[in-house]
């Protein structure tokens, strides 16, 4: 059959399409689609092999040239990173020390006569780290008995006294102190504004003044103490303590604690208590401390009724 022949055919068979009346069969859209899928099925199938070769042979090229290089130099490169993974300098133990919290220095232990035949025991406890703090519990040992057990904090650069008051056993002579659940906190400098150092001077600003010691009756038997205090802080605290320290030169003689309720930001407060003992010709020094990291010590702010709380 001639090409013209064909020709006559498929004009025979488009026209038969086109004049068809679908009774209960395909649509004539499908006639359409089917017609074309038998005469161009051998290109069809001639153009997927071409297509199947050209990405067969460019894989092949890809996975032979991957295989050449990685002979060629990748397991040189190989060998190189792993030795510098052998080689990585390590990190000395003195890097890492240097890093950490520097421990705390404690003084020795003073042993001071109070009253009623009682003993009061003091060391001073210094932080000399400037972005540690740390809380804790401390104890006394005195001829091998335990003292109750009391908790503290210490902030960066702190320097306090641990105590314990009206010890009413025989004079201790070999009172040894014990540190125990100790926690450092390192403070980041992300969570505050501005440099430690001020964020510290900021949050613990409390001021003393008009310091005055009051000798009582002849004996000493009862003493005023009056100073007052200042909250410069823009934060009202549930409670502050004061440590009031009496000295004759370096020598420590004698040592109290004292603790001011709900103190309010720019409140000055006057404080007086008795303290008993002889306290004629002493210099005293009164220490504030406040933990300012304790988020339960921070009095939430009163504005008033109706207002944003």
């Amino acid at each position: 059959m001639g090409k013209e022949d064909n020709k006559n055919n498929n004009k025979e068979a488009e026209n038969a399409l086109r004049s068809y009346r679908q009774v209960d069969g395909p649509e004539p859209w499908q006639l359409r689609w089917g017609l074309w899928w038998i005469e161009n099925r051998a290109l069809l199938k001639r153009i997927f092999l071409v297509v199947l070769i050209i990405v067969s042979t460019l894989s092949w090229a890809y996975v032979i040239y991957g295989f050449g290089y990685y002979a060629y130099k990748g397991i040189e490169e190989d060998e190189a990173i792993g030795r510098g993974l052998i080689e990585m300098p390590k990190i000395s133990s003195s890097f890492t020390k240097s890093k950490a919290a520097q421990e705390l220095s404690l003084g020795s232990i003073n042993i001071l006569s109070s009253i009623k035949n009682t003993y009061d025991l003091a060391v001073e406890i210094q932080n000399s780290n400037k972005d540690w703090y740390a809380d804790f519990d401390y104890f006394f040992t005195i001829n091998n008995n335990n003292t109750e057990v009391q908790h503290e904090f210490i902030l960066p650069g702190e320097k306090k006294y641990l105590v314990n008051f009206l010890y009413d056993g025989a004079r201790p002579t070999n009172a040894v102190i014990n540190i125990t659940n100790l926690k450092w906190h390192r403070i980041n400098p992300l969570n505050i504004e501005g440099r430690v150092e001020d964020y510290l001077n900021s949050h613990s600003n409390i001021s003393i003044s008009d310091i005055e010691l009051v000798p009582g009756d002849v004996g000493g038997s009862s003493n005023m103490m009056i100073f007052k205090a200042k909250n410069n802080t823009p934060y009202n605290f549930w409670s502050v303590d004061f440590y009031f320290v009496l000295q004759s030169g370096s020598k420590l003689l004698g040592i109290n604690k004292y603790r001011i309720e709900k103190l309010f930001s720019g409140e000055e407060r006057e404080v007086g208590f008795s303290w008993l003992g002889s306290l004629g010709g002493l210099k005293v020094q009164v220490i504030p401390s406040v933990n300012i990291f304790d988020a339960d010590n921070y009095m939430p702010l009163d504005l008033g009724p109706g207002q944003l709380k």
